[in-house]
């Protein structure tokens, strides 16, 4: 019987864990090192789904190189945002990581993990995509 509890007893410790490690919540800080030079924006209203396109040129302003930064969708449009990605210049898509930012509750923000950091003075140059649905209003 003793190992039958064992067993249960290291089961529940470890479904607690799994638990505890899928509820943590990501908090993040604005970095000031990540300034954006450039960005086209690019509108597809052509379907029932509002596509945007942007082709963002980002520099680090810091002296450390970068490895992420925030990609953040509007307070207004954060309720009807369908898909969110990120792509670098290579065409590759890059990782996101939902996070949130103390002081900005309405605000949905995105961790974006760079494949390779952005060394200091250097820029990168990403394109992201945002669907939004239930935006076009007849």
């Amino acid at each position: 019987m003793i190992p039958a509890m064992a067993k249960i007893t290291f089961s529940l410790a470890f479904l607690l864990c799994v638990i505890i490690k899928c509820n943590g919540v990501n908090v993040d800080t604005i970095s000031n090192e990540i300034r954006i030079k450039n960005v086209e924006r690019h509108i597809d209203i052509s379907s029932q789904l509002v596509k945007i396109t942007s082709k963002i040129t980002l520099e680090n302003a810091g002296q450390k190189p970068v490895k992420n930064f925030l990609y953040a969708a509007e307070s207004t449009t954060k309720n009807n945002l369908a898909f969110v990605g990120v792509k670098d210049n290579n065409n590759r898509d890059l990782r996101l990581v939902e996070t949130t930012v103390k002081g900005y509750d309405d605000v949905k923000f995105w961790r974006v993990e760079l494949k390779e950091p952005i060394n200091a003075a250097s820029t990168i140059v990403l394109t992201a995509e945002a669907v939004y649905t239930k935006s076009l209003l007849p």
